[in-house]
């Protein structure tokens, strides 16, 4: 069974950024989130679900966007732009969200 100690991990997170010998750049951190969260993210979800629990702090990680964003960054990613094609696959996002 894994154990996360909280305390020692944000202790080390705040020595890390303190270091003024690494530069944290705000856009270097944020880049590549999605290959980021196999790593941090996935291990207490997993370590959590072993134990019965939903980690709601690792999910909310993956729930970032509107609907709205996240129908723009697929539709982005498949090179699909036009107005009407997102004001569909919108609707039908609220549908199925809904359970329609």
């Amino acid at each position: 069974m894994l154990r996360i100690d909280a305390t020692a991990g944000l202790a080390a997170l705040v020595e890390r950024y303190q270091n003024r010998r690494i530069r944290h750049l705000l856009g270097q951190i944020a880049a590549d989130g999605s290959q980021k969260i196999p790593i941090r993210i996935v291990p207490v979800l997993r370590a959590d679900l072993a134990e019965g629990r939903v980690a709601r702090g690792a999910t909310r990680a993956v729930a970032t966007q509107s609907l709205e964003d996240a129908v723009d960054t697929v539709l982005a990613t498949l090179g699909l732009t036009e107005p009407q094609v997102r004001s569909v696959v919108t609707h039908q996002a609220r549908e199925l969200a809904d359970g329609a």
